[in-house]
């Protein structure tokens, strides 16, 4: 599943999906570095945990993968909020932060942006140097949640059956 195919399936969705961008603290990419079971998977997993905890096992369909940019790691994705409002955004910040990490002192305020999807280019870009990011941390770069990769295989299949029916028109 790629994350063009997730991103459309939000964008098709009845409520507004949401890209973000998080800039990891140097304490959560060590942390993540030294897991047994891997880089992203530490990053999943500590996100899904918090995540239920802040909806209360309500559904956030997701993906993310991790980027790199002058050295730095940071995680660019996008989800459908169960309700678009400023509560549950709050809440997946939160979650956001609490799983990791959070910057203290000048520039706070720079560390997670939300903004609204509006472009399936926004999983080229968050793509772009997924080379480079393999180098550092493994292969395994992009991640998608079970509640969206149901969406994303939906998006696939129906664009395989369109392109398919247009050979044999």
């Amino acid at each position: 599943m790629t994350a063009l195919t997730a991103t459309v399936a939000l964008q098709i969705s009845e409520t507004p999906a949401v890209a973000f961008t998080f800039n990891l603290t140097p304490d959560a990419i060590a942390e993540a570095m030294a897991a047994p079971t891997g880089f992203l998977d530490s990053l999943k997993r500590s996100f899904d945990l918090e995540l239920k905890r802040a909806l209360k096992g309500a559904a956030l369909p997701y993906w993310f993968v991790i980027d790199v940019e002058h050295g730095r790691l940071h995680i660019h994705g996008a989800f459908l909020s169960p309700a678009i409002n400023l509560p549950v955004l709050r809440k997946i910040r939160d979650a956001m932060k609490v799983a990791w990490g959070e910057w203290q002192g000048p520039g706070k305020h720079k560390q997670l942006r939300f903004k609204q999807l509006y472009s399936d280019d926004w999983a080229t870009y968050c793509l772009r140097n997924q080379r480079a990011v393999a180098k550092i941390i493994g292969p395994r770069t992009f991640t998608i949640n079970q509640s969206l990769r149901r969406d994303a295989e939906w998006v696939y299949a129906e664009i395989r059956r369109i392109m398919r029916e247009g050979v044999y028109a």
